[in-house]
């Protein structure tokens, strides 16, 4: 099966720092594309769940196994320049939203493998605001809501300047399949 921990640890070494969430969406799908040459990849890929209609991040057919990849990309202010590339990022506060909005992508996976046998969904949660990921163990991303629980762990993905405020960059991904 197609696993998101390689493909992340692949693109963290290129891009360690993102403009806006679809800036992290298109670079994602074309570091899916770079190590899966031979794989359909779409963006925004529509579905339908109880006739409402939906759409999934990055959508992933190789041979018969389907990636689906929910994103989130929160900022904290941050004004900085890698690599000759100037970035500033917004302050994107609304913890409670995105935490909702987040165990919605989970959902939508979840309703998603139940129908599709050689499938994985991540839902992904990149930001540089540790209230986020202070908090989140605290809080957890597990109510009964969703159909299975899961494990919150949060990873270092980028390390920008350590004299910075908002210099760290971490994400959370959760794994949902059809065989949980």
């Amino acid at each position: 099966m197609i696993e998101l921990s390689g493909i992340l640890n692949s693109l963290r070494i290129k891009r360690c720092i993102f403009h806006s969430e679809a800036d992290f969406q298109h670079t994602l799908a074309w570091e899916i594309h770079l190590l899966l040459p031979d794989a359909s990849i779409r963006l925004e890929f529509p579905f339908k769940i109880n006739n409402e209609n939906k759409h999934i991040d990055i959508w992933v057919v190789n041979h018969d196994e389907i990636l689906a990849v929910e994103l989130k990309y929160k900022t904290q202010k941050l004004s900085t320049q890698v690599r000759n590339e100037q970035y500033e990022l917004k302050n994107q506060r609304g913890h409670t939203n995105l935490t909702k909005y987040f165990k919605e992508d989970i959902q939508r996976l979840e309703h998603i493998s139940t129908n599709q046998m050689k499938f994985i969904g991540y839902a992904v949660l990149l930001t540089n605001d540790s209230t986020y990921w202070n908090s989140s163990s605290r809080n957890g991303i597990d109510p009964t809501r969703l159909g299975h629980k899961y494990h919150v762990n949060w990873e270092d993905f980028s390390q920008l300047d350590s004299d910075r405020s908002y210099s760290l960059f971490r994400s959370l991904t959760i794994k949902v399949a059809h065989d949980q």
